[in-house]
């Protein structure tokens, strides 16, 4: 994990925060960014830390994530415009 003035990164999976550090950074720092690998963790896993959030029905939340290789959600601001963008891999 990485947190400091300007950055909080925060990862689970092995090799995520060696891929991010390799990444080039945007333009514009985002405000949010997101990025999951479903497939990187157990779904019992994935369940309890969704349990822990509080998240509802975090079972059937992780049987839906399952369907997806990947997603990532990221904001950012242009001006005075919030943006967002969200990408993901359906297996």
């Amino acid at each position: 994990d990485v947190f400091d003035d300007h950055t909080a990164i925060g990862t689970m999976g092995d090799g995520i925060m060696d891929r991010i550090a390799a990444g080039t950074p945007a333009a514009s720092p985002p405000v949010f960014s997101l990025s999951l690998a479903p497939a990187g963790m157990p779904k019992d896993t994935w369940v309890w830390l969704f349990d822990q959030l509080g998240v509802p029905s975090p079972q059937r939340l992780v049987e839906r994530l399952s369907s997806w290789q990947e997603a990532h959600v990221t904001a950012t601001l242009d001006g005075s415009q919030l943006v967002v963008e969200v990408a993901g891999t359906h297996r």
